[in-house]
C-alpha cells in the first residue's frame, strides 16, 4: 500500500514537471527554428547583393527568370513590428506545417511589395511577443518593415479590424495600391473571429533606420 502512494506521487510529480517545462521547451524549438530561418535569408540577401555587385560590373546573366522570391527555399522575408517587438520569419504558404514556426504569406495573395493585396497570416501564440500575439495592440500609423533578400519595404498600418472566419474579402485588393494584411486568431483563446490589419506601402528606409527598426523588434 505504501510502495503504491510512493508510485502515485512520484507519477504526479513527473507529470506536473511535464506540464511546467514542455511550454518552455516549446518556446525554446520555435527561437531556435525562427533564428535558423533568419539566418538563412540574411545569407540570401548577401548572396543577392554579391549578385547585383556582379551584375553593375558585368551586365544581367543569360539566364535572370528565377526571382528572388520562387529562389528561396525556406524564408522568403523578414517581418518586423516596432511597435510590438515582433520579429519573424514569412515563409510561403499558410497551412499549419506552414506557420509552426513563421508567418506564411498566403498563396494567391500578391507578392510582397507588388500592387496587389499580399496577406500575411501567422499563430496569435500564448507566449508573450512570440508571432502575432501582440497584434490587437498595433495602432494606425505604426510601421510594418519587411525585408526580403534584395528590397526592403516599409508599410502604414491604416485599419484594424475584426471578421468571421468565412470572410475572404479582407484578401481582396482594393485600387492600385501596394497593401498588406496581416491576419490571426481572435479571441486569443477559443477564437470566433479573425484580427485584421491593414497598411499600405509607403516607403523604403535607411539602412541605419531599418537597422534600428530591426535590432528593437529582435525578440
Amino acid at each position: 500500500m505504501r510502495i503504491g502512494k510512493w508510485v502515485l506521487a512520484f507519477s504526479s510529480l513527473i507529470a506536473g514537471a511535464a506540464l511546467i517545462f514542455y511550454p518552455i521547451v516549446q518556446s525554446q524549438k520555435i527561437d531556435a527554428k525562427q533564428s535558423e530561418l533568419l539566418n538563412t535569408l540574411a545569407a540570401q540577401r548577401k548572396e543577392s547583393n554579391s549578385a547585383l555587385d556582379a551584375i553593375f560590373q558585368n551586365g544581367p546573366p543569360v539566364d535572370s527568370s528565377v526571382t528572388a522570391e520562387t529562389a528561396t527555399s525556406s524564408a522568403i522575408a523578414q517581418l518586423t513590428i516596432p511597435g510590438i517587438e515582433a520579429n519573424m520569419p514569412v515563409v510561403n504558404g499558410a497551412s499549419l506545417e506552414d506557420m509552426k514556426y513563421a508567418a506564411g504569406r498566403m498563396k494567391g495573395t500578391a507578392p510582397i511589395g507588388s500592387v496587389g493585396n499580399a496577406a500575411v497570416a501567422a499563430h496569435r501564440s500564448f507566449t508573450e511577443g512570440q508571432f502575432f500575439n501582440r497584434l490587437d495592440e498595433v495602432k494606425d500609423g505604426d510601421q510594418v518593415i519587411v525585408q526580403t533578400a534584395d528590397e526592403t519595404y516599409i508599410y502604414i498600418v491604416e485599419q484594424t479590424t475584426r471578421v468571421l472566419p468565412n470572410d475572404v474579402s479582407v484578401l481582396e485588393p482594393s485600387g492600385e495600391s501596394s497593401e498588406l494584411t496581416l491576419i490571426t486568431c481572435d479571441p486569443m483563446i477559443n477564437p470566433t473571429h479573425r484580427l485584421i490589419v491593414k497598411a499600405k506601402l509607403a516607403e523604403k528606409p535607411t539602412s541605419d533606420a531599418l537597422s534600428d527598426d530591426a535590432n528593437g523588434g529582435t525578440q
